[in-house]
């Protein structure tokens, strides 16, 4: 059986006044590095695909990609 080492990037983000500076950049590639480092062989993250920060062009731009998209739904009771 083949295990694969697969990490969760569970949070990342700025604050608004901080963004455009390469910080998101630059946390989530020393983060990606350590996780290389301890063995890990992929990484994968969430993220609102409708996020207006640019997220989603960060994540592209390291090297993450597209696998699927999900929709959630909310009602109140």
């Amino acid at each position: 059986m083949n295990k694969r080492k697969d990490a969760l990037v569970s949070l990342l983000g700025t604050r608004r006044g901080f963004r455009k500076r390469g910080l998101g950049r630059g946390i989530l590639l020393s983060a990606l590095k350590l996780l290389k480092a301890e063995g890990m062989e992929t990484a994968m993250l969430y993220v609102d695909a409708d996020n207006l920060s640019g997220a989603t062009r960060l994540y592209e731009s390291v090297g993450f990609r597209r696998v699927n998209t999900q929709i959630a739904y909310i009602k109140e009771v």
